[in-house]
């Protein structure tokens, strides 16, 4: 179990951002987050996850559900 508390750093806040798809502010989260600590696989995939909706923007309608491209 890792303590984010002492980072103040929030993973339940970069979910929330992402799930209404607000990512420009859930990247910013995830993306510190990922710095302090690379090892956390959850945080590094909604760090990719959020990138790619920069990136390709997300669809129109949007319900916070990733739907996966390939296995």
């Amino acid at each position: 179990h890792i303590d984010y508390t002492y980072y103040d750093l929030n993973p339940k806040k970069g979910i929330n951002y992402y799930l209404v798809g607000e990512m420009k502010l859930a990247e910013e989260i995830f993306s510190n987050l990922y710095s302090s600590f690379p090892e956390d696989k959850a945080v590094l995939q909604y760090l990719e996850r959020t990138r790619d909706y920069l990136k390709h923007e997300l669809p129109k309608d949007w319900d916070g559900v990733y739907d996966m491209k390939s296995k």
